[in-house]
């Protein structure tokens, strides 16, 4: 018997869920990084690598999340259109060409030293050290970043969602999983994303506010723990597990 097709939407989720793995590889890292009072003990190229993952974990998401508001909008929206395009080996390009994005994004890191000693505190810094010297260098380089990895991508799902909910409104079609999507992945943005993203280009031109950003680059990898949410709502496959695995639970309770 030949295997199930995965969906498009459920191909998207799998990369999410490889980019969160990602960001938990590194997360005890990081956690004992500001234990230590922001004293990095695992050389300049975890440093290195620690900072891209952050970033690419965040930027990963961002995209992630445009397609598959895309991908809903399509097969929600425009179903007939949607079949001449709207198959596995399309969704799969898409992510290898969202992986290189990312790689792209988080280049500079890899190769730009991120670790610092300061001597009068006697502490090695990791990614904390800003570089007045290049601050208009950096200046561009995040205002590309941002624009093309937040703010396109997030009006693109914003549009995408509005569009998708206004539609089965219309066509008098219960859109209540359709809400919950959407107030989920405009939450994420919200919390997650924006407050980043908007310090991250302003602390660029105020150093002041670069301590105010390392806490919301931190806040940002919260969009980890409303990913499964994501699963959820969006994968039936996922959904009848969790409901297989509840019920098991209930019935050797008894």
């Amino acid at each position: 018997m030949a295997a199930k097709s995965k969906k498009p939407s459920t191909i998207f989720l799998i990369n999410l869920a490889a980019a969160d793995l990602l960001l938990i590889l590194v997360l005890p890292f990081k956690i004992s990084y500001h234990l230590l009072g922001n004293d990095w003990l695992f050389g300049e190229s975890l440093c290195r690598a620690m900072t891209a993952f952050f970033y690419g974990n965040m930027y990963c998401s961002i995209l992630l999340l445009t397609f598959i508001s895309i991908d809903r909008y399509f097969a929600l929206v425009h179903p007939f259109l949607s079949r001449r395009f709207r198959d596995n080996r399309s969704v799969l390009g898409l992510c290898v060409a969202i992986w290189v994005t990312v790689v792209l994004f988080v280049l500079p890191f890899l190769s730009v030293q991120q670790s610092y000693e300061i001597r009068d505190l006697n502490i090695t810094t990791c990614h904390d050290v800003y570089l007045e010297d290049k601050r208009i260098v950096y200046f561009y380089y995040w205002l590309i970043v941002v624009l093309l990895g937040f703010l396109i991508p997030s009006l693109t799902t914003i549009f995408c969602y509005s569009v998708v909910i206004r539609s089965l409104t219309v066509n008098d079609i219960k859109y209540k999983k359709a809400a919950k999507i959407t107030l989920l992945v405009l939450f994420i943005y919200l919390v997650c994303f924006t407050p980043s993203n908007i310090v991250l280009l302003v602390h660029q031109w105020t150093p002041e506010l670069h301590k105010y950003y390392m806490f919301l680059l931190s806040l940002s990898s919260f969009n980890s723990c409303f990913d499964p949410f994501l699963y959820y709502y969006i994968s039936e496959d996922c959904r009848n597990r969790v409901r297989k695995m509840f019920s098991f639970q209930t019935v050797g309770s008894w």
